[in-house]
């Protein structure tokens, strides 16, 4: 899954797929622990991308 971290604490409209739908969030900063216990428990892993360029 890739969001960025302006989607944290946000609730849509629709559900794209529950939490052991996917392995990895890819995201820009780091995201709140709450969220990275869920991802977790869920089996999943959280990737936070680098925003600079070489």
């Amino acid at each position: 899954m890739l969001a960025d971290s302006s989607k944290f604490g946000h609730m849509a409209a629709h559900r794209v797929c529950e939490l052991n739908g996917f392995d990895t969030l890819i995201t820009d900063q780091p995201c709140p622990a709450e969220l990275r216990t869920a991802l977790s428990r869920a089996g999943g892993s959280v990737i936070v991308a680098s925003t600079t360029r070489p």
